[in-house]
């Protein structure tokens, strides 16, 4: 018993990351009805994959972070691979870039969040916009903006309690 709680226990901490995405992108998906909001959607996935890729990349990686987007195009019926590409470069740009970030005082993580997370906002609109030939409303990706770096900060706090969580070897 204690063996098959000890394989439980390696394989939540081994999915938890991606399971949070997975959740958070459904949780996007679900229809919430505000009349003068119905194009605001913001991707929540996009904090966990941005904290993961640059906190803690060993516990979430690129092949992740494309599934995670595939998803969510699949579930808000985007032009497949949209957000996969724009989910895998950041992800490859915040690796690279991490050491700057990582170890820094949270606010520093916020603005790079700011900075990143607006700028994926912004690649989505235009190659939605350039897939669909039509220029998509622009108020619904600023709120979306701002409501996703609003919410950062909680999000963020649940992916540091799950790094928390694991066990000593994951850190090293």
């Amino acid at each position: 018993m204690n063996a098959l709680y000890e394989l439980a226990k390696k394989v939540f901490y081994l999915t938890a990351p991606f399971l949070l995405v997975v959740f958070l992108e459904l949780v996007g998906a679900l229809p919430i009805h505000m009349p003068a909001f119905s194009s605001v959607a913001p991707p929540l996935a996009l904090i966990p994959v941005y904290y993961w890729a640059v906190h803690a990349p060993w516990r979430f990686g690129m092949f992740q972070a494309f599934f995670s987007g595939l998803l969510l195009d699949i579930l808000f019926m985007l032009p497949l691979g949209i957000n996969a590409l724009i989910f895998t470069l950041l992800y490859y740009f915040l690796n690279r870039l991490r050491r700057f970030i990582a170890g820094k005082p949270f606010y520093v993580s916020w603005l790079g969040f700011a900075l990143f997370g607006t700028v994926a906002l912004m690649a989505e609109w235009f190659l939605v916009s350039l897939s669909s030939r039509q220029f998509i409303g622009f108020a619904g990706v600023l709120i979306s903006d701002v409501f996703m770096i609003v919410v950062y900060p909680l999000i963020a706090l649940l992916c540091y309690g799950l790094i928390r969580l694991s066990p000593e070897e994951d850190y090293e």
